[in-house]
């Protein structure tokens, strides 16, 4: 074993010092080639701007699951903030059908801002959050959208006459085809 250790040392010593020359061999690869991923390109940041409306867009038979009031819009009145969604409820329990409407509105004495209205398959959530900018502090409501096979956040804050819709994050930037959860650690509405 030690003979064939040696010859191999020997071989490469050879063969290490036989490629020396003057002349610069052009180097080849015969490795594997890596390509990198491409980076999904980030969805250009689609603002919308919200005006107030006389209608608020959902019925009163409709159950509202959150609601908040806030001077959001720097006005000096408290603004109610409501989450309503379509699903009747029965002896305290929300009957969930596989899609129903929902509504996030902000109702003032003046009128509604309808910020989402859609029929969708799946939950929302919403926070109201100061935000500090440069020492200013502006109100924001982040709406969580659990799709079926799609998650966004959307982010409403109050500029001069109505709110501005910035979509934060949307997984149709990262997955083409949808996505299916598996686990969710975001509780179940109760009714109070």
């Amino acid at each position: 074993m030690k003979k064939i250790i040696a010859v191999l040392a020997a071989t490469m010593m050879i063969l290490s010092t036989a490629g020396c020359n003057s002349q610069k061999q052009p180097q080849t690869s015969t490795g594997p080639t890596i390509t990198p991923i491409p980076t999904p390109e980030p969805t250009e940041e689609i603002k919308q701007k919200i005006q107030l409306s006389q209608i608020l867009k959902m019925k009163e038979t409709w159950t509202t699951l959150s609601y908040t009031q806030s001077d959001i819009r720097k006005k000096g009145t408290k603004d109610r903030i409501v989450l309503a969604t379509s699903a009747k409820t029965e002896k305290g329990e929300i009957m969930w059908d596989d899609s129903q409407d929902w509504t996030l509105a902000v109702v003032t004495d003046n009128g509604v801002y309808n910020l989402y209205s859609e029929y969708i398959s799946g939950r929302l959530y919403f926070e109201v959050n100061d935000y500090y900018l440069q020492g200013i502090e502006t109100q924001a409501i982040t709406l969580y959208i659990f799709d079926g096979a799609k998650r966004e956040i959307r982010n409403y804050t109050f500029e001069d006459d109505g709110f501005v819709e910035n979509i934060l994050f949307t997984t149709d930037d990262v997955s083409t085809a949808g996505i299916n959860n598996t686990f969710s650690s975001f509780p179940e509405y109760k009714l109070d």
